[in-house]
């Protein structure tokens, strides 16, 4: 029992809904879980993979949706900011131009350049029509800060450093 409790352990924490997409797995796993036994540990955990709802990962339809969602959030909680992020990755992209064009509040840049960086960190690259955000000096400020933050080394990460010449971080993660 044991040797298997610190496994378990890492499964459940594995099934959360910001880590794992398939809501139905989770939710069976953690029900033949409970039979076995879970760590008290766990709990948190466990109450989260059973409230999961489907809306969870629908994305945001239009701007006031995601603007009423935005205030007062506190965007320095990494999990606040996975929320926004998967949200975003299941978002038109259209939208996201358009809040990127209509709104210049710190938020915002902060929400946006998360989802990009998050795309970096997955090894998956910018979508197309958001490249122009990767463009924007204050975007790219806020994007190299996550980066650095999250000391996010992918490939597609070290290109997009490269290309706005940020150097100095680029050699700090070589010298790692």
């Amino acid at each position: 029992y044991f040797k298997y409790k610190n496994i378990r352990l890492t499964l459940i924490y594995m099934l959360e809904p910001d880590k794992f997409k398939e809501k139905e797995i989770a939710q069976n796993l953690v029900r033949d879980f409970e039979k076995i036994g879970v760590p008290d540990i766990a709990k948190n955990s466990i109450s989260k993979i059973k409230q999961w709802t489907n809306n969870q990962r629908k994305g945001f339809k239009n701007k006031k949706d995601l603007m009423s969602q935005l205030k007062n959030q506190d965007l320095t909680n990494e999990r606040t900011l996975n929320y926004f992020s998967q949200q975003l990755q299941n978002t038109n992209n259209d939208l996201i131009l358009d809040v990127f064009f209509q709104y210049k509040e710190e938020n915002v840049k902060k929400v946006i350049s998360y989802y990009l960086v998050n795309e970096l960190r997955f090894k998956r690259r910018f979508p197309e029509k958001l490249k122009k955000i990767t463009e924007d000096k204050a975007y790219i400020k806020v994007m190299t800060e996550f980066i650095e933050k999250y000391d996010i080394r992918t490939q597609q990460a070290k290109d997009f450093l490269s290309k706005n010449g940020k150097y100095d971080l680029l050699a700090k993660f070589n010298r790692r």
